[in-house]
């Protein structure tokens, strides 16, 4: 696992994780950790990912939809290849530093730590099924403690400026470097948007994940570029 994790959730964020958690039919582990696995002579399910992030529900919600779209493909009638398979990981990423509260003098009360900055949460999946190569795919969530929002790539920085036109100039210069390193020619269309949706946000940079095939030949597997956040427009944090 990489990155920071956040300590003192709220009871009531830690009852929302316990509950997402239940959701996809797993168990906490280790504080944090929610583990979920199923195996059966059609399928094989493992799911381990971090109860952290604030919107939890949008976590499970997603891994749900994976999971039950694996499972109607494998219990199809005609399925082959079985058993299909679908692993998870995670990593999770924060920037800016958690506030500390004092309470004043004379008093008992512990002090407690409210964070701010953002937290980021990385969802790294490997799909193996009938319908096409073993694969990686990622699913980002970011959230935003200070506007208590999820970030996207829509309100990732002001109103004024255009996402793509502010990130892609800096993303295709990297992945050039990567295609040529690779011995591959580089595309000259830009790819849409939805491909760039998932990122992860540090106090120095901000890292796109490619899904396998998304943006190089789908045998190279998942690519990353990250990007100084120096050579972007502010961010709306």
């Amino acid at each position: 696992m990489v990155g920071t994790l956040l300590t003192g959730i709220t009871g009531v964020a830690a009852a929302s994780a316990a509950s997402s958690c239940r959701d996809v039919g797993g168990n906490i582990q280790s504080g944090n950790v929610c583990h979920a696995q199923t195996i059966t002579p059609a399928y094989m399910i493992d799911l381990r990912f971090g109860t952290d992030y604030p919107d939890d529900p949008a976590v499970s919600a997603y891994l749900i939809g994976e999971r039950d779209h694996l499972i109607g493909l494998a219990q199809a009638p005609g399925a082959q290849y079985l058993p299909y398979s679908m692993n998870v990981m995670w990593e999770n990423y924060s920037s800016g530093q958690p506030q500390r509260t004092t309470l004043g003098p004379h008093t008992n009360a512990i002090p407690t730590d409210h964070p701010h900055g953002t937290y980021s949460l990385l969802l790294k999946v490997i799909i193996d099924n009938a319908n096409g190569p073993v694969g990686q795919q990622f699913k980002a969530f970011n959230f935003d403690f200070d506007q208590n929002r999820p970030v996207t790539l829509e309100n990732l920085f002001s109103p004024d400026v255009n996402p793509m036109d502010a990130i892609y100039p800096v993303i295709a210069a990297d992945l050039k470097r990567q295609y040529t390193i690779r011995g591959l020619d580089a595309p000259s269309v830009r790819p849409p948007a939805e491909v760039f949706r998932n990122f992860v946000i540090t106090d120095d940079a901000l890292t796109f994940y490619f899904d396998a095939g998304k943006i190089m030949p789908f045998f190279i597997g998942g690519v990353t570029s990250t990007i100084p956040r120096a050579k972007l427009p502010p961010l709306a944090l």
